[in-house]
């Protein structure tokens, strides 16, 4: 069975809306090939190893590394998912407006733009081992979030790498021509799974998140 209609097979014709979806789905997948390995039925057991590979860690490059951490685990439980921690949370207004992420929709050489200004926040962002939680599009313009001190990257001084990955970005936009906006707070916040079982998604909450985005200048 092609790629393409393993993808169909188990997701059927819904879009993956965020990381959780494509966990759930990577689980999936995990599961349909054991099983039907285990009872020799062929269709999708019938793929190579190497391709079984390639296609999840494709789907892994979707999932948050928080929750990719346990893609291994032969259980179903959440509890691993849900606590609350120190962690310190950027957030970061990219300098784009509203009106370049609508262009960027029909227009290849701006979309290129919002690319190069995304790749140079996660660039620095990973450079000091904190995590994208997600990116939205508001009448602030472009936001994008950030954490430090989620599992399995925690340290003792997130709170000096979620500053130093700001001056960082800031460095980085406007060699781009961008001038970003940042804030920083650190304290315990709640990290796990939000939502129901049909849609829900990895993410942080609390007072720390909230003065976060009230601080960007």
């Amino acid at each position: 069975m092609s790629d393409l209609n393993l993808l169909s097979y188990c997701y059927g014709n819904a879009p993956l809306k965020d990381g959780w979806e494509t966990f759930q789905a990577l689980t999936m997948t995990r599961k349909i090939l054991a099983k039907r390995s285990a009872t020799n039925s062929g269709g999708i057991s019938d793929l190579s190893g190497a391709t079984e590979d390639a296609l999840l860690s494709d789907i892994m490059s979707f999932v948050p590394g928080s929750v990719a951490a346990h893609k291994d685990e032969e259980n179903d439980e959440e509890k691993w998912y849900n606590a609350v921690r120190p962690v310190a949370t950027l957030f970061v207004n990219l300098g784009l407006d509203d009106s370049a992420l609508a262009l960027a929709a029909s227009d290849d050489t701006v979309l290129k733009e919002v690319h190069e200004v995304l790749a140079a926040v996660q660039t620095a962002v990973y450079q000091y081992e904190g995590a994208i939680n997600k990116f939205l599009l508001d009448d602030k313009g472009g936001t994008l979030i950030s954490c430090f001190g989620l599992a399995p990257n925690a340290h003792e001084d997130d709170a000096a790498r979620a500053a130093l990955a700001g001056l960082n970005i800031c460095e980085r936009l406007l060699d781009l021509g961008y001038r970003a906006s940042v804030g920083i707070t650190f304290g315990d916040v709640f990290c796990g799974v939000v939502g129901s079982r049909g849609r829900r998604e990895y993410s942080i909450l609390g007072d720390p998140v909230n003065l976060a985005a009230r601080c960007m200048w």
